[in-house]
């Protein structure tokens, strides 16, 4: 007979070790395994018959209870339990079926492993119970040998391990975005405040609203600080931007987009840059064009930065285009081309990372965070579509973004 005075019985299967031996090596924590019946044979049978057992290279700690209101507190004081062994028939006919609802509903234990076990098959046919409860196995007791209860045991163990070890990871990953998105906004009030203090002030003062500036020298230092802050403060923008992407805070706003006027718009704006560095910008458009289900200021965000590195990366006299065709499936393709230095597929790779830069030769014109590239990537990705790359070394680069029309939103079941 076992005693259940203390409401219930927990069965480590190893002695406890001495204190010279403890203060050695600490004993590794053991799997908690919760045993419910009210038979106490049966409670007793299955604590022999796992005696000594052991899983990667943890042992087995029973805790023993002989009705479903014991199994139900020890289950609310004990989250660490890994497994159920659950008697259907207890108290009442259907008492282990309820714990098992209360167990996933309630309790929201879903790394918890219930193996349910009856000696009333009628009581609860297999076939409704696996159906309409979130059970992981039905075994009969009178089916159950030594041999198949380690084996249910073990198995529940590594499918509990499995899903425990993926909850804690993606819990890390979400506490992780958490502290990354505080960071994010501590570093953007921290440093974008001052800076546009700086550039605020600067650009007062060059204006000479209280007075005039007389030495030329002071006049060109603040034209200096105006130009680095606002450099500095687009640099900020993009490295938030690009954090922003990759931990999924940023909102889209996509919309129906007429091409041709919004390239048009945003060639115009990288020109005096082609211009100043002896190159050919070019933009060439098909008669008729879908529209295009994106977020304007986030696509001209990517076309930018690319339409920059073709510009970057060319050498005096070169050309730069971009081109669009229509791509299968109602998608578009954006194509930014150029006759610059090129990539092996090895920094192909690397400037897709993010502060990656390429060492091309061209030391003078190489300035950047090196940016440009992967935040054009993240913003395509959110949009659904897709960019590749292809380059040869001397040959330039052609940089292709392949998104959705509106007509290939809609049949996705996105909003335009």
């Amino acid at each position: 007979m076992i005693d259940f005075d203390d409401d219930v019985m927990i069965f480590s299967q190893e002695s406890a070790p001495d204190a010279s031996a403890a203060a050695l090596t600490a004993a590794p924590d053991p799997w908690k395994i919760l045993v419910v019946d009210d038979d106490d044979g049966v409670l007793a049978i299955t604590r022999a018959a796992l005696a000594g057992c052991q899983f990667m290279g943890r042992p087995l700690e029973l805790i023993l209870a002989n009705s479903s209101a014991r199994a139900r507190h020890h289950l609310r004081e004990r989250p660490d339990i890994a497994l159920v062994l659950l008697d259907v028939v207890m108290e009442t006919e259907d008492a282990g079926l309820r714990l098992t609802r209360e167990i996933r509903e309630d309790m929201n234990r879903q790394a918890l492993r219930i193996i349910l076990r009856t000696g009333q098959p009628g009581m609860a046919p297999e076939r409704e119970v696996v159906l309409r409860y979130d059970i992981n196995d039905y075994r009969l007791k009178t089916d159950m040998t030594v041999q198949s209860l380690f084996t249910t045991v073990i198995a529940g163990l590594r499918g509990y391990h499995e899903i425990a070890s993926r909850i804690r990871a993606e819990e890390t990953a979400i506490m992780a975005n958490r502290a990354k998105s505080q960071f994010l906004a501590n570093i953007n009030h921290e440093l974008r405040t001052p800076l546009n203090a700086i550039i605020g002030l600067a650009e007062l003062m060059e204006s000479e609203v209280f007075g005039p500036i007389e030495n030329e020298q002071y006049r060109q230092f603040l034209g200096d600080i105006t130009r680095s802050g606002r450099d500095l403060y687009e640099t900020l923008e993009t490295i938030l931007d690009v954090a922003s992407f990759e931990i999924g805070t940023v909102v889209l706003r996509p919309e129906a987009l007429v091409m041709a006027p919004f390239l048009e718009r945003s060639v115009r704006t990288m020109r005096p840059l082609a211009d100043e560095a002896g190159l050919t910008l070019r933009l060439d458009l098909p008669e008729t064009l879908p529209l295009l289900w994106a977020d304007p200021r986030r696509l001209r965000q990517a076309l930018l930065g690319l339409v920059a590195n073709g510009i970057k990366f060319s050498q005096p006299g070169g050309l730069v285009s971009v081109t669009v065709s229509p791509a299968a499936d109602d998608h578009i393709a954006i194509t930014i081309a150029d006759q610059g230095i090129g990539m092996t597929a090895r920094e192909t790779a690397a400037a897709l990372m993010p502060f990656s830069q390429i060492d091309g030769g061209l030391p003078g014109r190489l300035q950047g965070t090196g940016l440009g590239l992967p935040l054009a990537a993240l913003i395509v990705e959110r949009h659904h579509g897709r960019l590749a790359i292809e380059s040869e070394p001397g040959q330039g680069t052609t940089v292709r973004l392949t998104l959705p029309s509106t007509l290939a939103a809609e049949a996705r079941g996105l909003k335009v």
